[in-house]
């Protein structure tokens, strides 16, 4: 193979550089990243430069390589990309890079890389502008490309490289899986004749529906590891793709192909891709994963009423209900609760049902049910608020249920084919409809403000699916979606100082744009399961603990043990209680507050810490077997979460200087933890039990 000469430009960003490749032959641009530390390992790739921007016009020719229909990448179109210019802006915040190319046709690309200073993670989008003289169809336009894939193993050796991803479900998200790329079959063919590509991605309106929209990739050799993130409330994809040396990541909106996505500009039109996150460190892949979480953090403060540094506990009734929210028994609820340090009091699905269980068929209508609420919703959030809380309501207003008058009020709906889109018993509102949203503004935000709500939990519990009428089905997707976006940050404008939570039957919008805008984000419906802390604790390497809202669900046949299990679990995210509140005994209840007053300690250390996390993935999620450590750390703090499960327990130990570090608090089974003169040893004695310490610098 020829050697393809190149010019090279590197920016540096504190521990990360970027580097870009401009083929002097083809006028190409590539990009990668990688870390400072390790840039005088970087070697010099043989491959030919592969595009920082895949984009794709309808009528294009595809890449050669038997990938027609499966991939977009290296279409007509981005083969002709040409480098024209790059430029630099900095102020006080950021630091932005523009690097502008043109096709064959003189179309204006752009990518578009930003640093928000003091972050160690790089943002990514690109921009297509028309400048012919006729409207273009435009198919695929990523938000990254990143090629040279490892620039430390040239050529790559096998089994250096793996992927890492997060597969996910329903009350199981978040389950890690990690293979070498030529498990997947991304190795050079005897001739680079056959491309191959491995794609993850998800079609609809529930971003993390079987995967996470994120990618790993490790060089396991050289110990650096990559971490890709799409910022994409709607369908998705990330490639890896390879062809000949060069592993080859992209992602970005689900493309014609994959997700019926492509979008009309305009002559001197434009369009802009949502965001992506990158970075790149050394060490363990789980600590350069949770450095994608920081720049959701720099989001959450500027919502004038975060909370996030006060780590308030919130009281959630549905685990108490099921879904039938009647005031006599939330007030006998409230006259419990308010004796245990909790500050929002939510009540869930059901308040406008009228009817026992009927509350996934009634939504659309918000009518409080009378029948449940003889005084009124007015009347028990006052209640709540004499007893020193804050009211909350639980609304799914994006869809209409099959018992609702709103059902079938067809013009104001979701439609495919001039069809309503039925999922289950739901419909969806046309969220584009100026109608639509009056509507919701008074019968949601007017309810809000009317029965003094502090606290909305916006829940979404079916998937849209490939998209509906517009111009393209996923474009009529990504509309839906940005108008929902756009109504939550009316939510925000009208109703000053309310406190918003993200759900979607749990942990289906697990994606950093509707992250970024609400307070917090239920980490998933594992309600009744063993397997709360295991996915809390995979969760920490996709968001900040302090966005994570972890049911504690509490039952009056519980016994301490288990108590004491579900309460620990809380110690790795925000805290939610649920359950049987009313007929917990004294001693169930000094559990639950001595659990309280331990969590009450780690504000500090759930915003700022990073986390280590120790044992195998277990068998399965229903009876998971073996034993898990957290290690959360700061400057000045530890704290270690340990749970054992049904069988095969494992024994960490820990060492700890005692000189330096101190234990101040401690929760649960003590008799799994032994003190040694060189730190901590966790041992598994009993199944299903938890331990906690928090420990300080002396």
């Amino acid at each position: 193979m020829i050697k393809e000469s190149r010019q090279y430009k590197t920016y540096t960003f504190d521990s990360i550089v970027a580097a870009y490749s401009i083929s002097e032959k083809s006028g190409a641009v590539g990009l990668v990243i990688y870390p400072k530390s390790r840039a005088h390992e970087v070697k010099i790739a043989e491959t030919p430069v592969d595009s920082l921007v895949q984009v794709a016009l309808a009528g294009d020719t595809a890449s050669k390589g038997f990938t027609n229909g499966w991939s977009m990448h290296n279409s007509e179109t981005t083969q002709t990309l040409t480098y024209l210019d790059q430029s630099v802006e900095e102020n006080q915040q950021q630091i932005s890079i523009t690097t502008q190319m043109q096709d064959a046709k003189g179309n204006l690309v752009t990518h578009l890389l930003t640093w928000h200073k003091g972050y160690p993670v790089l943002e990514m989008q690109s921009r297509f502008e028309n400048r012919t003289a006729t409207a273009v169809w435009l198919e695929n336009l990523s938000s990254f490309s990143m090629s040279q894939l490892s620039p430390f193993s040239v050529p790559n050796q096998p089994r250096t490289l793996s992927l890492t991803r997060f597969r996910s479900k329903w009350a199981m998200e978040g389950r890690l899986e990690r293979h070498y790329i030529e498990d997947y079959q991304l190795e050079p063919s005897w001739k680079p004749s056959g491309g191959s590509v491995e794609k993850i991605g998800q079609v609809g309106s529930m971003p993390v529906r079987g995967f996470f929209p994120y990618l790993g990739v490790a060089d396991e050799a050289h110990q650096v590891y990559w971490a890709f993130q799409l910022a994409i409330p709607t369908s998705w994809q990330i490639e890896a793709y390879r062809k000949q040396d060069d592993l080859i990541i992209t992602g970005g909106l689900a493309d014609y192909n994959y997700g019926h996505w492509r979008k009309s500009i305009l002559p001197g039109a434009s369009f802009t891709t949502p965001v992506a996150r990158v970075t790149v460190g050394t060490g363990a892949q789980e600590a350069v994963n949770q450095q994608l979480a920081t720049l959701t953090q720099a989001s959450l403060v500027q919502h004038p009423n975060s909370d996030a540094t006060e780590l308030p506990i919130v009281f959630n009734e549905f685990c108490t209900s099921w879904g039938t929210p009647r005031q006599a028994d939330l007030e006998q609820e409230l006259a419990i609760i308010k004796q245990h340090q909790v500050k929002y009091f939510v009540i869930d699905a059901g308040w406008y049902a009228d009817q026992e269980g009927s509350w996934e068929n009634k939504m659309g209508d918000w009518t409080v049910s009378e029948d449940l609420f003889p005084d009124g919703l007015a009347a028990l959030s006052k209640k709540v608020r004499q007893a020193g809380l804050i009211p909350g309501i639980w609304f799914e207003f994006e869809v209409v249920g099959k018992d609702s008058i709103t059902f079938n009020w067809v013009d104001h709906l979701v439609k495919k084919d001039g069809l309503p889109v039925t999922a289950g018993t739901r419909r969806f509102w046309d969220m584009t409809d100026p109608w639509v949203q009056d509507y919701l503004t008074q019968h949601v935000i007017q309810l809000l403000k009317d029965n003094d709500i502090g606290y909305l939990k916006i829940d979404y519990n079916e998937n849209i699916g490939v998209g509906c009428d517009d111009e393209s089905l996923g474009e009529g997707l990504r509309k839906q979606i940005l108008a929902t976006q756009a109504f939550i940050q009316k939510i925000r404008t009208m109703v000053p100082g309310i406190v918003i939570e993200n759900c979607s039957s749990g942990g289906h919008r697990l994606e950093p744009s509707m992250m970024a805008l609400t307070d917090m984000s239920s980490y998933s419906d594992a309600h009744e399961t063993w397997s709360i802390p295991i996915i809390a604790a995979t969760l920490q390497q996709h968001m900040l603990p302090v966005q994570a809202q972890i049911w504690a669900v509490l039952h009056q046949a519980d016994s301490i043990q288990q108590i004491q299990y579900v309460m620990s679990a809380t110690f790795l995210g925000r805290m939610c209680l649920s359950g049987d509140v009313i007929h917990l005994s004294q001693a169930q209840w000094q559990s639950v507050d001595d659990g309280i007053a331990f969590y009450q300690r780690l504000k500090t250390i759930l915003k700022k810490g990073q986390s280590t996390f120790y044992g195998r993935a277990p068998q399965t999620y229903g009876e998971p077997d073996g034993s898990q450590l957290v290690i959360r750390k700061t400057t000045d703090e530890q704290l270690l979460v340990f749970h054992n499960f049904k069988t095969d327990w494992q024994v960490f130990k820990i060492e700890i200087d005692w000189q330096k570090w101190q234990i101040d608090s401690q929760y649960g089974e003590m008799t799994q933890v032994q003190k040694t003169a060189t730190g901590l040893a966790f041992t598994g004695q009993k199944a299903y039990c938890a331990s906690a310490i928090y420990l300080v610098r002396r």
